[in-house]
């Protein structure tokens, strides 16, 4: 449904990795939506007291359900999920319900561990760049990665 009048308030800007991956299920689940620039240059940051209200840690994203205030990209991932989504999206068997959280989980960890990359290679400067955590960082990404070969649902969803 994307952007629209709703009373679910995202915070957040369009180019964070973590509001992204929000955007995209709010989309997919046909959920409506306002969308507020937040975060990095946008005056809602760290640095701005009403938003430190919303997330004390300074960081988006962050949603506003009614009254509901929730930060942490996986948490809102699960909310939105659970709320808006069903079974279909989040398995009230627990079972099959912890087979996406170790999923989201492993996903958030390897990310992490691969940013490392990007942040060598992209954000900082040449002659700054430590060719020892590039080259440690890929080995250790590519070792990582290739467990998504094998199976990682282990049920259907009908």
């Amino acid at each position: 449904m994307s952007e629209g009048e709703s009373k679910l308030v995202l915070y957040g800007r369009i180019n964070s990795g973590n509001v992204q991956k929000i955007l995209w299920l709010l989309d997919e689940l046909q959920v409506s939506y306002k969308r507020i620039d937040a975060g990095g240059k946008f005056d809602m940051n760290g640095n701005n007291k009403e938003f430190l209200k919303l997330n004390p840690n300074g960081l988006v994203p962050v949603i506003v359900d009614d009254d509901f205030v929730l930060y942490e990209s996986n948490a809102i991932l699960r909310y939105i999920s659970s709320k808006y989504g069903g079974a279909a999206f989040y398995p009230f068997d627990f079972q099959q319900r912890a087979v996406i959280e170790q999923w989201l989980d492993w996903y958030f960890t390897i990310v992490a561990n691969t940013r490392l990359v990007y942040m060598q290679l992209i954000r900082t400067p040449k002659e700054k760049q430590d060719t020892k955590i590039i080259h440690s960082s890929v080995e250790q990404g590519n070792h990582d990665w290739q467990q998504l070969d094998g199976p990682i649902i282990l049920w259907k969803v009908v």
